[in-house]
């Protein structure tokens, strides 16, 4: 009985971890964290490696719809 209850909170705390790495993605700590407690650690670990960094200013990546505007506004009428 107590190496269930063991078992389980320690399946509990290597999926917190993986999702506290997974907040520094574009995967978020929620989804990392679920996708592991659902499933498995390892599934949700490769998940969180495979899904995007965050960049240290915020941004994820390039940001397209930011470049698609820039585009319109050299090509507006004035």
């Amino acid at each position: 009985m107590i190496s269930y209850i063991f078992l389980t909170l320690a399946n509990v705390t290597v999926c917190f971890i993986i999702g506290y790495y997974g907040r520094q993605r574009k995967i978020g700590f929620a989804i990392s964290f679920l996708i592991s407690l659902l499933l498995t650690p390892l599934i949700g670990i490769i998940c969180v490696l495979m899904s995007e960094r965050i960049d240290s200013d915020g941004d994820q990546g390039t940001n397209q719809k930011t470049e698609k505007s820039f585009d319109l506004e050299r090509y507006r009428k004035s």
